[in-house]
């Protein structure tokens, strides 16, 4: 994996509120959103729209385990802009945007969002949902069609005068299905106790769950994962990519370029090969 720096870590909770009738998932991501923003120049829009989608993507990503991963994919109509996001079972986040200055409005996000799980590489699943407005409600959409449950969910990301993403977070409540002895609401309750959350300032809101209490009320935590800006490229799956490129095209680097220069899309960081370091990957 590509760790050249150390950047900040984000944390995603689980737990349970309303007495255990209601799961909770939140997210804080805005370390790993800034290292995005800076590794790939994203200007104030392209920054807060990919935070927005980084924080999708490790809610969806909650329940994965070993070899599964999320990755969650926006293609912008307006602004004009596509976004990659890669999100492991491990808590690993990274992400890619393009351009880095979009054009159109900073307000709205029109366009398509395409989920897709993969286990060892291999996909699963791939859900395609619009989106006509906010990622909040695309990713709202998603979840009541795919998960089927009922669910209140809040996103929220700011960036800066200085254009550094400075919030980057969001938050799930879930209804429990009914189970016999178990704290439970119906429906038209949940939906009662929890609508307000969709008008809440998000800022507030994640400020308020990040000391332990919804409205005043604790929350049972059972789970809290750091979630980490992290490439997995490197030098052996480069080399491995070259290899693929077969014989001619490495003898042709050899002779013409005297080496070769890859750049990882998601990370930047170059990859320089000599001419003896491509020569050792040819066929003996």
């Amino acid at each position: 994996m590509s760790t050249t720096s150390s950047p900040p870590a984000g944390v995603r909770v689980r737990g349970l509120v309303a007495g255990g009738a209601v799961r909770m998932l939140l997210v804080e991501a805005h370390g790993p959103a800034d290292e995005v923003r800076r590794r790939h120049g994203l200007d104030p829009v392209a920054a807060r729209f990919t935070a927005e989608a980084m924080v999708a993507a490790a809610l969806l990503a909650a329940h994965l385990k070993g070899d599964e991963s999320i990755t969650v994919q926006i293609q912008g109509e307006s602004p004009r802009m596509s976004i990659y996001v890669d999100h492991t079972a491990e808590g690993h986040l990274r992400a890619r945007t393009t351009p880095s200055h979009p054009q159109g409005p900073s307000d709205s996000l029109e366009g398509l969002m395409m989920t897709i799980k993969a286990v060892q590489g291999r996909e699963v699943y791939r859900g395609l949902t619009p989106l006509e407005g906010t990622l909040e409600g695309g990713l709202a959409s998603h979840l009541s069609s795919s998960a089927q449950v009922d669910a209140v969910l809040k996103l929220h990301a700011r960036v800066d005068a200085d254009g550094r993403v400075a919030a980057a977070g969001g938050v799930l409540f879930e209804r429990l299905a009914e189970e016999p002895g178990q704290p439970n609401l119906d429906p038209e309750a949940f939906e009662e106790a929890f609508a307000d959350i969709r008008t809440y300032d998000g800022g507030a809101l994640l400020t308020e769950l990040a000391f332990g209490k919804l409205r005043g009320e604790p929350i049972q935590v059972l789970e809290s994962q750091p979630l980490t800006w992290s490439c997995r490229c490197g030098r052996e799956r480069i080399a491995a990519m070259l290899v693929s490129l077969g014989e001619d095209e490495l003898r042709s680097m050899i002779e013409e370029d005297q080496g070769a220069e890859v750049t990882c899309h998601f990370c930047n960081e170059a990859y320089r090969f000599d001419e003896n370091e491509l020569a050792g990957l040819l066929p003996s």
